[in-house]
């Protein structure tokens, strides 16, 4: 069966608002009531009175969780508020009003006449990013380290450049290994842009490239996603980095920086890749339930340059890194060998075999011990 474009977008839509409608709970009907009257009903009109209606909700919610005492009754007064007091970034405040002038539109007879399908589609996609970075803001009273003396969790934010997919199904595997960690899977990485990154918020961040995947296409835009996370991590915050992220034909100069790293060699490996803790880690893997030895079938090895300051936590048979943590600033990083991209995403990421799972915790609990902010 050919499925057209338009078809499929569609399809990647209604998973995109049935992803967010479970991590949100508490706006779930709301958001899933968008999604039918875009996805459904073909009513333009429908699909943006209730998008404006969500956005008020969510307005509402992140007032009352940072226990605000609001001035304003107009709701671009509040928005204009709430920005000026730091509680949402300007991007995320101009998608608010993006969403409030349709929203108007839509509420008087004349103009709701002039609206069409593209109106609607663009406050969807909107709408979409907001509760994105919405959902990815961390809920307190919770934490990933537990008792191994960290404090990353309840705000993970994973990005594959597999397919959206390949990220929700990791994501599945990390929360029922740890039910208290709230994580969730972005599409693009420039996604990373709308959710103002600060140390905390999220706590954490996954990003893996399987095959020389820019983090985007676009110079500039590639360019301010590095500085971001540069100073994201230089602040404290803490970033799990997989495979090509740091392969020097992927153009992430900054993220190099950060992990202190450049992929430059790469050799295919047709059986797993066996994982061997470093004897000369600063700490011993079961302080923070990581395994000595395990294998992934990764489906390649890269390596190449470090800075001095790198700790290698495992090797492979011959020698090669395979983990790598650095301090940087007042965050922390760690590079993976995992995994490389041919027909498919590797196994260890597709299945996710449940090493890969163990490295990813044991790992944020480290990265969480060492970070100062």
């Amino acid at each position: 069966m050919v499925v057209d474009r338009g078809e499929a977008l569609g399809i990647e839509r209604r998973a995109r608002f049935q992803h967010l409608a479970t991590g949100l709970p508490s706006l779930q009907d709301d958001i899933l009531a968008v999604g039918e009257a875009y996805l459904t009903s073909g009513s333009p009109h429908a699909a943006i009175v209730l998008s404006s209606r969500l956005c008020e909700k969510v307005l509402q919610q992140v007032i009352e969780r940072a226990r605000y005492r609001l001035r304003s009754s107009i709701f671009a007064d509040r928005i204009n508020e709430i920005q000026a007091a730091q509680l949402i970034p300007a991007e995320i405040a101009s998608c608010l009003h993006l969403v409030r002038v349709y929203g108007n539109k839509s509420r008087h007879g004349a103009e709701t006449l002039s609206l069409q399908e593209d109106d609607a589609a663009l406050v969807v996609e909107v709408v979409l990013r907001l509760l994105a970075w919405y959902v990815a803001l961390p809920t307190l009273g919770t934490g990933l380290a537990g008792d191994h003396g960290g404090s990353v969790g309840t705000s993970l934010v994973v990005w594959t450049d597999a397919t959206l997919a390949v990220s929700e199904k990791l994501v599945r595997s990390l929360n029922a290994t740890h039910p208290n960690l709230k994580g969730m899977a972005i599409e693009q990485a420039q996604d990373l842009l709308t959710m103002h990154l600060h140390p905390g918020s999220p706590e954490a961040l996954l990003l893996i490239s399987t095959d020389v995947t820019k983090l985007s296409d676009h110079e500039k835009t590639r360019l301010q996603l590095n500085r971001t996370l540069e100073e994201y991590v230089r602040g404290g915050g803490v970033i799990v980095g997989g495979h090509d992220l740091v392969y020097r034909r992927s153009r992430n100069d900054g993220l190099q920086r950060i992990f202190g790293i450049n992929i430059n060699e790469f050799r295919r490996m047709e059986g797993p890749v066996r994982y061997i803790f470093d004897s000369t880690a600063s700490f011993e893997p079961e302080a923070f339930d990581l395994p000595r030895e395990f294998a992934l079938h990764d489906g390649e090895l890269c390596w190449g340059s470090s800075a001095p300051d790198c700790e290698v936590l495992y090797r492979s048979e011959e020698g090669t890194p395979l983990v790598v943590l650095r301090e940087y600033g007042a965050g922390c990083c760690a590079w993976i060998n995992t995994g490389d991209y041919r027909e498919y995403p590797p196994r260890s990421l597709l299945v996710p075999e449940r090493p890969l799972v163990s490295l990813l915790l044991g790992l944020l609990r480290v990265l969480a011990s060492r970070r100062r902010a």
